[in-house]
């Protein structure tokens, strides 16, 4: 009970494959076949054994009979003896487990050899009336081994074989070529029956020449253990060269000729006469006890026969079949289906059809062909090719050129033609695209124009399109990238949404994300905050020079932890008038200051009752307001917990209704013995007053 591991000295894993059966090892020479092939040694991954990715081979032998593993979803599909040993997730780069865990299944034959030596006996007997004599002979027939002729190349070292002949027990790991010669015309059938454990292929060429893979005129290819025909009726007198070429597994086949002469139809009249004698004659010894008995008997016939015959035309051509449908070297994306066409000039039998696939870089896999009784012609058919991950066809043409996708047909006729392999190939994408849009300018005022640029790309079958949209209309479609719109101006303070699809050359799309932009005010820079009334719509997050946030703290140096301080914080802003309320937030050094009264509090909550002008009861807070401005002054007391040394402090103002924070405003001072190094400049100060002037508030 060997293991079935590419090594027995890996004891990495607790767990193993084990078969039972007399003389079965795990090499890979003599009588073996491969059963899965390994991405290493251990904690690998596997492929089936036709692929080519990894070079670590499982193997499974036997001595003294025929071995062979193939790959199905059910063991039974493959024929009798077959068991499942495990099951693959896939055909490469694929995990392995018991047969329960994975659809497609590791199914393996095995069949002992037996040498059987068999003794004939016979007799004879003559007998008289007086004495009986018995003669017995023997023979034996004891097995020998034979070499046998290699039968390669054609056409010098093709065999012979000669019709009603079969040659038994041949075996080779490349091709072998055997050559007839006709001296009339005949109906010929070649017939080579493998071995159930090994794939030959039978190639004939009906024209003398010597068949090779791309020239011959019958190809069956039914696969391992198949037995594989090939007919030509009313073959005219010549030598004929055929093929057998391994492909798979391990074992003998059989190659036999059959011919027969071409089909008559033949009428015969016969006159018979016949005219018979016969006389006897009897005598008896009673004294002997002896009798003897003659008889003549004369008999003579006359037979007058003639005989007329037709010869019926044969069916020598092949069938014929295609694939329709989409076209060759097309790009596809989800599943499709292929047109199928067989035809005959009279009967069609049974169609063959299959799909392949194959990854760039590496070669077409080899599934069964599939069959369907089509008697008739023409045969029209859908083939479903299913695509993606999981599907025939999973591989994509990432090149953008190589085909990754097959479809396979060919036909038999009911005359036993069979016709050649046609093929339609294609690429395949299931990818889509990837791309975004941008906007420049990225904040765009109401007097700037706004240039949407639309980029894509894909690495499959390549971009194909790219449209822009913008406020849900489409303004621009291109064929390559980059793609490149230009729209506006736009109204102050309207916004705009835009986005782009993207497409590839299979048909695969993108949509980017949804972007926004509001359009800001184009700033007069007069100090003054117009709102969105005067169609000017100025704010602080476009036109900070005439929208801002102030703070002043006063005094603001060699200030003591506890002391109390006067605070002014005011807004320019078009968002704000009377009728709204708003908040603080202040900070020092990123601290809240939860120690000042007005902090996080709205300012109704103060007391202030939207009035021009208000004071709290004790005089300590002060709310200056009117449209697009606004001024809080209060005092507060410092927190203990500040250490000497210059400190930072920061007021964001918050407008109510629907919440907006304005930019925030920062002021610093210094706390501890340290000296001011600067005065406030007379410049700042007469700007502070210009301001006021402005808004009318002296």
């Amino acid at each position: 009970m060997p293991m079935l591991s590419y090594r027995l000295k890996q004891i990495n894993y607790g767990y193993y494959i084990c078969c039972s059966e007399t003389g079965l090892g795990n090499s890979c020479s003599g009588t073996y076949t491969q059963v899965l092939k390994l991405s290493s040694p251990t904690n690998a991954h596997v492929e089936r054994k036709t692929y080519t990715n990894y070079a670590n081979v499982v193997c499974l032998s036997i001595s003294g009979g025929t071995v062979d593993c193939q790959y199905d979803t059910n063991c039974a599909n493959l024929g009798q003896g077959y068991v499942c040993l495990a099951s693959i997730s896939s055909d490469t780069n694929a995990h392995v487990g018991d047969c329960n865990a994975y659809s497609l299944k590791v199914c393996c034959k095995t069949s002992i050899t037996t040498t059987t030596t068999t003794t004939t006996t016979t007799t004879t007997t003559s007998t008289t009336t007086t004495i009986s004599t018995t003669t017995t002979s023997s023979t034996t027939s004891t097995s020998t081994t034979t070499t046998l002729p290699s039968c390669t190349p054609c056409p010098s070292g093709a065999c012979s074989i000669s019709c009603g002949q079969t040659l038994s027990g041949r075996s080779t790991n490349s091709e072998e070529f055997f050559k007839f010669t006709l001296t009339s015309a005949k109906d010929v059938t070649i017939t080579m029956t493998p071995s159930s454990t090994v794939d030959y292929d039978l190639y004939t060429k009906w024209d003398g020449s010597c068949p090779s893979d791309t020239n011959w005129d019958c190809r069956p290819y039914s696969g391992t253990g198949a037995t594989e025909t090939c007919s030509y009726s009313n073959l005219g007198s010549g030598t004929y060269y055929f093929r057998v070429k391994y492909y798979s597994g391990s074992g003998t086949y059989s190659v036999s000729l059959s011919c027969s002469t071409p089909t008559t139809t033949t009428t015969t009249t016969t006159t018979t006469s016949t005219s018979t004698s016969t006389s006897t004659s009897t005598s008896t010894s009673t004294s002997t006890s002896t009798s003897s008995t003659t008889t003549s008997t004369s008999t003579s016939t006359t037979t007058t026969t003639s005989t007329s015959t037709t010869t019926l035309p044969s069916d020598t051509t092949p069938p014929s079949a295609q694939v329709t449908s989409p076209p060759a070297n097309s790009w596809q994306r989800t599943d499709f289906t292929a047109g199928l066409l067989y035809q005959d000039d009279t009967e069609l039998q049974t169609c063959y059809y299959r799909v392949r696939k194959r990854q760039v870089g590496g070669s077409w896999n080899s599934p069964a062909w599939s069959s369907v009784a089509c008697s008739g012609t023409p045969y029209s058919a859908g083939l479903l090719v299913t695509v993606g991950s999981v599907g025939y066809c999973n591989y994509q043409s990432t090149d953008g050129i190589t085909t990754t996708c097959r479809a396979e047909v060919y036909a038999k006729d009911a005359a036993g033609n069979t016709g050649s392999i046609n093929s339609t190939e294609w690429r395949i994408d299931y990818t889509p695209p990837t791309g975004d849009i941008t906007i420049n300018p990225p904040a765009p005022t109401s007097a700037d124009t706004v240039t949407y640029t639309a980029t894509g790309s894909d690495a499959e079958s390549g971009l194909s399109q790219i449209s822009i949209y913008v406020d849900g209309g489409l303004q621009k479609t291109c064929s390559s990238s980059p793609c490149s719109y230009t729209g506006g101006p736009y109204a102050a303070g309207s916004t705009h949404s835009y986005y782009a699809v993207i497409y590839d050359v299979a048909g695969n799309s993108n949509t980017t994300a949804t972007k926004t932009f509001t359009v800001n005010a184009v700033c007069n820079n007069n100090g003054i905050c117009e709102v969105y009334a005067l169609n000017i719509g100025e704010n602080q997050t476009g036109c900070s020079h005439d929208c801002y946030t102030v703070a002043y703290f006063t005094p603001y140096q060699n200030l003591l932890p506890g002391q109390e301080v006067a605070i002014t914080v005011y807004f320019n802003d078009s968002r704000w008038d009377s009728s709204r309320d708003a908040s603080l937030n202040l900070t020092i050094d990123g601290k809240e200051w939860t120690e000042c009264q007005v902090h996080n509090k709205k300012w109704t909550a103060l007391g202030w009752q939207h009035q021009n002008s208000w004071s709290s009861s004790d005089g300590k807070i002060r709310i200056t307001s009117q449209l697009g401005y606004a001024k809080l002054e209060t005092n507060c007391t410092l927190p203990t917990w500040l250490g000497s040394g210059s400190h930072l402090f920061v007021a964001m103002p918050t407008i109510y209704s629907k919440p907006t924070v304005l930019a925030p405003a920062t002021a610093r001072f210094t706390v501890g013995a340290s000296q001011p190094t600067t005065k406030p400049t007379l410049n700042l100060l007469l700007e502070f007053l210009k301001q006021l002037l402005l808004l009318n508030i002296f």
